[in-house]
């Protein structure tokens, strides 16, 4: 039994030496307009990085068209996210990892991934319900938003990259409608400051020479991870089906009704969907049945488990409504 193993020795990790984050800015801290393309470099080749621990931090303000502040302006959820029509992750001046409009495919991924404590957590990145305020006096506003919350890169892939040329690359949508939520018309958003904050790690003697002969015999370093990516529909649907080749999903139909609240099976599908893809024991949802029918009722479908002749080959995927 483990507690008569009063004889084991204690054992101490010390590969690791530091963890220390280093900020990283945009080539130019003026070209943060709408449309515009935000590049951020690590330019160091010799360092080790550990980009599924990094957040971005924006700092801004909202204001009227007049430079004034409105007191009762807000932004809507999620408010970093929907200020990017594109965000992608380059290493070494290839494409890794990109999600276009980051606004509403994080925030359908979060609301069903997100557990509750998570949930707290991320109201520093400006996801939080209802609206965020900003500051009444001055209108600024500044956040925190992990880099994992819009690339599956970075909430995958967690280990470190070594010797490699990496670029964050932001583009701003070519309006801020999605941004703010306020009774004034002509309101802007005035973005001052973006640093990309990556941790870097220095490791021991033994653990630097182990990684060296990794790279002086060239062996292929493999990066397995999960992407996000968004289809759009124009109109609202009442039932839905996902079909992969011949394969339905779900099964049988989900015969919902918002009128009388009969929403259960729909609730369970989004509960049950940090489960498979986490592999969580416990569905721990972010929301009670009641905020989620009145706030955000999504359907989520897994399609994870599928037949062996889905897993060779081209796989057409088709949604009716």
């Amino acid at each position: 039994m483990s507690i008569l193993s009063v004889s084991d020795k204690l054992e101490f990790d010390n590969s690791l030496v530091r963890l220390q984050y280093h900020n990283h800015l945009p080539y130019s801290s003026n070209s943060f307009n709408n449309s515009d393309e935000i590049r951020i470099a690590i330019q160091q080749q010799d360092i080790y990085t550990l980009p599924s621990q990094s957040f971005i931090y924006v700092q801004g303000k909202l204001l009227k068209g007049d430079g004034t502040v409105d007191k009762d302006a807000k932004l809507t959820v999620n408010p970093v996210a929907h200020m990017f029509s594109e965000i992608r992750f380059e290493c070494g001046g290839n494409v890794i990892d990109r999600v276009r409009n980051p606004g509403i495919a994080s925030t359908l991924k979060n609301l069903c991934s997100l557990t509750r404590s998570e949930y707290y957590h991320s109201s520093n990145a400006g996801f939080e319900y209802l609206n965020i305020k900003i500051n009444e006096t001055t209108g600024d506003f500044d956040f925190c938003v992990p880099l994992k919350y819009f690339l599956g890169f970075a909430e995958d892939y967690n280990k470190i990259l070594i010797n490699l040329r990496q670029e964050l690359v932001l583009v701003r949508s070519n309006s801020d409608n999605n941004v703010i939520e306020c009774p004034t018309p002509n309101m802007k958003i005035i973005i001052n400051k973006i640093v990309w904050k990556v941790p870097h790690v220095s490791v021991a003697d033994v653990e630097r020479l182990k990684l060296l002969e990794h790279i002086e015999q060239g062996i292929e370093l493999y990066m397995g991870f999960r992407s996000f990516d968004l289809h759009e529909y124009p109109s609202l649907p009442k039932n839905m089906k996902v079909f992969l080749n011949s394969e339905k999903y779900p099964y049988e139909p989900l015969h919902l009704n918002f009128k009388t609240g009969q929403i259960a099976v729909l609730y369970e599908m989004c509960c049950n969907f940090a489960k498979s893809y986490y592999d969580r024991e416990l569905a721990e949802p972010m929301f009670n049945r009641d905020t989620f029918l009145a706030n955000t009722p999504i359907i989520v479908i897994d399609c994870s488990r599928q037949n062996d002749i889905l897993n060779v080959g081209t796989v057409d995927i088709r949604i009716e409504f």
